[in-house]
């Protein structure tokens, strides 16, 4: 920890540990969005899953950048880390996440596909639910598992007809 930091951290009667862990979970969080730059698609994957784990609505723009990745195990992540993150939950997000997760469940790579039908079934809105029902019949067996499963979630029986 910076010595500004430490400073600021007892002055404040704040917590010398809170402080050093929340400066670390900034560097951390940095340098994870660095790596969605790197050239091999693993270690913008990897970044994207790991800072999934953050739970940090600023992160959204990010996420749906990388939902437009030409490699498909990067937006498979971020549209992954897109249903982890509870924005998508409350009405403000899901204007403009769910276009984006609608058209990844008909993305040409079953990847894609399985990840937005598990983001989908995260998400309240009656928009999910019929990509969903799409998804259900789609040709490759684990979208249509994840896609069934997703409509469970909705707890809606008459989704799963």
């Amino acid at each position: 920890m910076h010595g500004l930091a430490m400073i600021v951290a007892l002055v404040g009667g704040g917590s010398f540990k809170a402080t050093a862990a929340q400066e670390d979970r900034t560097e951390v969080k940095r340098a994870l969005v660095e790596q969605l730059r790197a050239p091999e698609a693993t270690r913008r994957r990897d970044a994207l899953l790991a800072l999934s784990t953050f739970s940090d609505p600023t992160l959204l723009p990010l996420f749906q950048t990388a939902a437009q990745d030409s490699e498909a195990s990067v937006p498979a992540a971020a549209i992954m880390a897109l249903g982890q993150l509870a924005p998508i939950k409350e009405p403000a997000g899901l204007g403009e996440v769910i276009p984006l997760l609608v058209r990844a469940v008909r993305d040409p790579h079953p990847l894609v596909r399985r990840a937005a039908a598990w983001a989908l079934g995260r998400v309240p809105d009656p928009r999910a639910k019929s990509a969903l029902r799409e998804a259900a019949r789609d040709s490759d067996a684990a979208v249509r598992a994840a896609a069934v499963e997703a409509l469970g979630e909705h707890r809606d029986a008459a989704a799963l007809l």
